[in-house]
């Protein structure tokens, strides 16, 4: 159904847009990011985060389709407007976070599995009273 490289192609774009996050977060805490730049992520955020779409959420198929086009769009638009030597900070600054990445995703699934485990054995203890 579908071709491997298309399915590698849309990683490697998941990818960015993953990067590009954490690039925009380290520009927005640089003193030199423009104030327009400041006030796209504010709005950018601001829709994240909104319960207000472009299209409502259950209409079936578009009301998802919107968010996954308008967001990684303007991820990859505002990274693209930042001045040269902010991208630049912003990009040494987040390689030193990604190092991190495994060690934060193995705790979080460690964590994850304790709840489980507590959430089983709880319940187990509740259908035996």
């Amino acid at each position: 159904m579908f071709q491997r490289s298309s399915i590698v192609k849309a990683w490697g774009w998941l990818t960015k847009v993953k990067d590009d996050v954490l690039i925009l977060y380290y520009a927005w805490k640089n003193p030199k990011t423009p104030a327009y730049i400041r006030g796209l992520l504010v709005l950018m955020a601001a829709y994240v985060i909104s319960p207000i779409d472009i299209v409502p959420d259950y209409l079936p198929f578009l009301g998802i389709m919107d968010d996954l086009t308008v967001i990684p769009v303007g991820i990859l638009s505002l990274t693209q407007l930042l001045p040269k030597q902010v991208r630049l900070e912003s990009e040494r600054e987040s390689q030193k976070w990604r190092k991190r990445i495994p060690f934060i995703v193995g705790l979080l699934g460690i964590i994850g599995l304790a709840w489980i485990v507590m959430a089983i054995v709880g319940i187990g203890y509740l259908l035996q009273k």
